[in-house]
């Protein structure tokens, strides 16, 4: 029983560093779909195209998260936008394969950090 709690302590230990550090995750489908489909509520915004990163945490079996993110038509918005700090983070668009950082938000859900 001694094993079992000594086990049980490390790995809430390794649970903390991982909220400090945060995690790797990787982009396992891209999907494009819109925030009425992906949110399953109508929007005051209305209905606009978007892509949902489907992303699996590195090391588990079967922890994954969706995030969605807006695709923008206006050159004049694109700076401003999340789809955009994504690039500059990873140095492109989110790809199948890529490799992204991955944070646990305020509210306990994943989030891609950018």
């Amino acid at each position: 029983m001694k094993e079992k709690k000594q086990a049980y302590i490390e790995s809430l230990e390794a649970m903390e560093n991982a909220l400090d550090e945060g995690f790797k995750g990787l982009i396992t489908k891209v999907e494009e779909i819109t925030n009425v489909k992906y949110f399953k509520v109508q929007s005051s915004y209305g209905e606009k195209d978007g892509i949902a990163l489907h992303i699996k945490i590195n090391g588990a079996e079967v922890e994954t998260f969706t995030q969605w993110f807006s695709l923008i038509k206006d050159a004049r918005g694109l700076k401003q936008s999340n789809i955009w700090a994504f690039k500059v983070k990873y140095g492109k668009f989110p790809v199948v394969g890529l490799e992204v950082d991955v944070k646990i938000d305020e509210n306990g859900f994943y989030a891609i950090m950018y």
